[in-house]
């Protein structure tokens, strides 16, 4: 019984803590019988109970007083109040014994006491238990493997990772000088160079313009169309043309041109022939509006059945106007001039512009190698808005001398930069020169086959750099041979590598792990 263990009559504390039963305060007062009857029930089960006296009280001090507390509240188990305290006290489990433990009921009576079967740690037999091991490192060297281990292996992936995505940088400073043009230095062009010799090509544009002024009046006129045509010569030998020759369109109308031309041979090159060239105005036959036409091709009859025959030939550059026959419109001579000069202007600008448009990336040109030829101003039979007015036209052609870029850049190193081998160089400031050529007509210019001009400013010029190349040497070098390798490059001013990570002392084997950049400057 609880009362055994802890008599009413006596205080007594458990080692690290003090167990306190509570029992209903009736019990105090119960008859004499019941307390006969608790001690015949003792006497039964003394051995037990001694054993579990010994477990709980072989700690106790002389000093210490056991205490029993009473109060109104009844403890639901208190066995579980003793049993823990009991796995408080001791390191190891005992054989199992069997301990009476009271049941109260709600009138204060005490039922008859069931066994309960537990573990209780005896105070002399070692530990029986231990912590689960989850593996033999943990038994072996305990909880200071993982802060070995991690740092080891964050280090060595670290070291992995920088070494597969590893690299190097190359930073280059191209070569550059920026000397000014003397004056009076002479350069010359070819129509058809060879070698490392500056060529030139001419652009033709041909435009025409209208405007509607007013009409003063009518009369009769009659007018011959004329137009401009570009006669082709795909033979290896110059084609005479005489006055009058004839020149037939495809509706069988007539033209024929008012001066003797020779008309410049074909060139070979590479396999491909390039005609020769030369324009002319020819007029046609006969008066009429029905001469009139769109551009169109034309063949030479008086070469009709010879073997030049397909070989020389004639386009026209436009349209074929200004025949007229009959009544037509006037204007006055105010006008007409007014008209003029406003067509001159807005015509100029459109040619300008339209051959500037028509330049590739590749080319230059510049304002002083432009020729611009405009026709007078003529009345045209084109419709107008109303009966009042009258349409003045104008045609215009532009010739332009256009260059390489980069062959232009390589004439001008070449004249001013003695030690200059044929290198790739760019003039950064190519547009700003200026240009200055003897005064020439467009029909003279295109038919030439040398060109002298001079050029003024002062040209910024840098040399080109090949990265594609200098990656392919570095790949696997030692970085103790950069400076070998980069001094074979005289359009290098200076160089400066870096490879990642900065323990390794070559390059990458992989050609894209070689970066190449061209700057202006490098950090120190």
């Amino acid at each position: 019984m609880i009362q055994d263990i802890v008599p009413p009559e006596r205080k007594h504390t458990v080692h690290k803590g003090t167990v306190k039963s509570t029992v209903h305060k009736k019990e105090l007062q119960a008859p004499a019988a019941q307390h006969t009857a608790r001690a015949a029930k003792k006497h039964v089960d003394a051995p037990v109970l001694t054993t579990v006296s010994h477990a709980l009280h072989h700690e106790q001090r002389p000093e210490e007083k056991s205490v029993v507390e009473y109060h109104d509240e009844i403890i639901e188990r208190p066995q579980t109040a003793i049993i823990e305290n009991l796995y408080a006290d001791h390191e190891v489990v005992s054989p199992k014994v069997a301990v009476e433990l009271p049941k109260v009921n709600s009138d204060g009576g005490v039922y008859p006491y069931n066994k309960v079967s537990s573990e209780y740690r005896s105070p002399v037999a070692k530990p029986s238990w231990k912590f689960p091991e989850t593996s033999n490192w943990s038994g072996k060297f305990g909880g200071w493997v993982p802060w070995v281990l991690i740092p080891i292996v964050l280090i060595v992936g670290g070291v992995i990772l920088m070494n597969h995505f590893g690299g190097a940088t190359v930073l280059l400073i191209p070569k550059h000088d920026t000397l000014p043009i003397p004056q009076n230095e002479a350069f010359i062009a070819l129509k058809n160079p060879e070698g490392s010799a500056l060529g030139f090509s001419v652009m033709k544009v041909t435009l025409d313009d209208t405007r509607e002024v007013n009409a003063t009046g009518t009369k009769t006129v009659t007018a011959k169309a004329s137009g401009k045509i570009v006669i082709y010569n795909e033979q290896t030998a110059p084609q005479r043309l005489i006055k009058n020759t004839r020149f037939e369109s495809p509706t069988g109308k007539i033209y024929r041109i008012s001066d003797s031309i020779n008309v410049p041979k074909a060139v070979v090159k590479a396999g491909k022939t390039t005609p020769g060239t030369i324009e002319i105005v020819a007029y046609a036959d006969e008066a009429g509006p029905e001469y009139n036409s769109a551009p169109t091709d034309f063949t030479v009859p008086g070469l009709k059945n010879t073997p030049q025959a397909k070989k020389v030939y004639g386009r026209s550059n436009g349209p074929v106007a200004g025949g007229a026959s009959g009544t037509t419109k006037s204007v006055s001579d105010q006008e007409l001039k007014q008209a003029g000069e406003d067509l001159r202007v807005s015509l100029e600008t459109k040619l300008r512009t339209k051959a500037r448009s028509d330049l590739a990336p590749t080319q230059i040109a510049y304002d002083q190698g432009i020729i611009v030829s405009l026709d007078d101003p003529k009345l045209s039979t084109q419709q107008t808005s109303s009966s009042d007015k009258a349409v003045v036209s104008e045609s215009g052609t532009l010739y332009m001398v256009v260059f390489d870029r980069a062959m232009l850049s390589k004439t001008v190193a070449k004249a001013l930069v003695p030690t200059y081998n044929g290198e790739d160089i760019v003039m950064q400031n190519i547009e700003s020169l200026m240009m200055t050529m003897p005064k020439i007509s467009g029909e003279t210019l295109i038919t030439a086959d040398k060109l002298d001009f001079m050029l003024s400013g002062t040209p910024a010029l840098v040399w080109q750099i090949d990265e594609q190349r200098i990656r392919k040497e570095l790949i696997g070098v030692q970085k103790t041979n950069f400076n070998l390798i980069l001094s074979q490059y005289t359009n290098i001013e200076r160089a400066k590598a870096s490879i990642q990570p900065i323990w390794k002392s070559t390059f990458p084997t992989e050609e894209k792990s070689i970066v190449v950049k061209l700057v202006d400057e490098i950090p120190n």
